[in-house]
């Protein structure tokens, strides 16, 4: 029930304010994998002007199947758990993506308590 989750369009050098939290796009760029391309963003996470972290989540499209995946970011703690997934351009002309993140507190203490 305390967790959060955003749908924003970003584009590179947008922000965000999520619970707290500022999650920046500082730059998309074309990934090659041994069997997939794809699009990475770097997001950069910060809370109160402090870095927090630096996030990768990546939109794979894989070469045999053609089958489009989001690979989520995650960055875990103790008392938090921050997600970031990159989803789908907004428009061809636009340098902005579906962005997708999540906060959620004490999501640890779940996997702990079993």
């Amino acid at each position: 029930s305390l967790s959060i989750e955003r749908d924003v369009a970003l584009g590179e050098g947008d922000t965000v304010h999520v619970q707290g939290y500022d999650f920046e796009i500082k730059d998309f760029h074309a990934v090659r994998g041994s069997n997939f391309d794809g699009m990475q963003a770097q997001v950069a996470v910060t809370k109160d002007g402090k870095a927090v972290t630096t996030l990768y989540p990546e939109k794979r499209t894989y070469v045999i199947s053609g089958m489009p995946m989001t690979e989520a970011a995650i960055d875990a703690s103790l008392m938090r758990d921050v997600y970031v997934a990159l989803g789908e351009p907004i428009a061809e002309d636009s340098n902005q993506w579906a962005v997708r993140i999540y906060v959620k507190p004490l999501i640890r203490w779940i996997w702990l308590g079993t």
